[in-house]
């Protein structure tokens, strides 16, 4: 599949000071962990960061420090050998993409004891290993803590009765064209042209106290990405014990559950697809059982996140 819409940072605009990190630093049992770094601090500044000998963790939620730059690669490997001129980048740019690739494999590829790497899906974990960058990094499958509502709530509790089938978009960009917004506007625009009983909900329509009624108010959920890692609004659904479409793509697939999920090869992602997919969802009926049974093989998959942070904050702190 060949996307034409790029979306690169130059990791050039360092939000904070080193004086001010440093400030945090209370005792030896300080451990900074980072996720969206990419707007707060630069190349030089995480290498500096590092090399204090504070026990980090970084985790990766998209691809920027696998490829230099690139959030998703989509279908191209150059970052597999070092990108050195990228095509859909703006050429006065591209220098960056090269410099970016090789300041960050100077970095990661020496050993740092204090340093993990983490990311909320396996698709990362085989990018990382095949990445010029990280290739020499053991970078670890952790899941993001997420709530866990199976606890305080029963799987697919309903809070009124409708006339609509009502699918739910839960991103937090959901007209993103990387995230299928584009699909999502046509199809909005088809079901109010045929006076469809499907319904498009919006998660970003309610107000966060609210987020229980948006999830227990659905009948499946749509996740048309055309990349993604692992999307936090799928380990939801599983948890309030929804079914599922979603593109087959990055950590998506992983998460997936044949027997409730419909997965959508990104070659055939249309909204004929997603039209499929959602009379396929609606004509079928799903047991107590199918609905336990997937929350089990889910909750096994991610297994206990916390206790996973807590591991590897207690493994750095042991290093001497």
């Amino acid at each position: 599949m060949t996307f034409n819409v790029t979306f690169f940072s130059i990791f050039s605009s360092p939000g904070f000071s080193l004086k001010w990190l440093k400030t945090l630093i209370k005792n030896k049992e300080t451990i900074i962990h980072i996720h969206n770094w990419f707007n707060l601090i630069s190349i030089k500044q995480l290498q500096k960061i590092i090399l204090l000998g504070i026990p980090i963790v970084i985790t990766l939620h998209d691809e920027r420090l696998i490829t230099g730059g690139c959030h998703y690669s989509l279908d191209c490997g150059q970052f597999h050998t070092a990108c050195k001129k990228c095509p859909k980048i703006n050429p006065l740019l591209r220098h960056k993409v090269r410099k970016n690739s090789k300041e960050l494999g100077q970095l990661f590829n020496n050993s740092h004891k204090n340093l993990k790497l983490a990311t909320p899906s396996n698709f990362m974990v085989r990018q990382a290993l095949r990445s010029s960058i990280m290739k020499s990094q053991n970078v670890i499958f952790l899941p993001n803590p997420i709530p866990n509502y199976i606890q305080s709530k029963g799987p697919r509790d309903k809070i009124e009765l409708r006339s609509t089938f009502r699918v739910g978009v839960a991103s937090a960009n959901p007209y993103h064209l990387i995230k299928g917004g584009d699909l999502i506007i046509e199809l909005e625009q088809y079901l109010e042209a045929n006076s469809s009983d499907i319904e498009i909900v919006y998660l970003a329509n309610f107000p966060s106290q609210a987020h229980f009624d948006f999830w227990n108010s659905l009948d499946c959920l749509l996740v048309p990405s055309r990349a993604d890692n692992s999307p936090n609004v799928i380990h939801e659904a599983k948890q309030f014990g929804l079914p599922i479409i979603a593109t087959s793509v990055g950590g998506i697939a992983e998460v997936l559950y044949p027997e409730m999920d419909i997965p959508i090869n990104i070659s055939k992602l249309s909204i004929n697809t997603i039209l499929h997919a959602i009379n396929e969802i609606k004509s079928r009926e799903y047991d107590d059982k199918t609905i336990k049974q997937m929350q089990k093989a889910y909750l096994e998959y991610v297994g206990e996140p916390a206790n996973k942070v807590i591991q590897i904050y207690l493994e750095l702190l042991s290093v001497k």
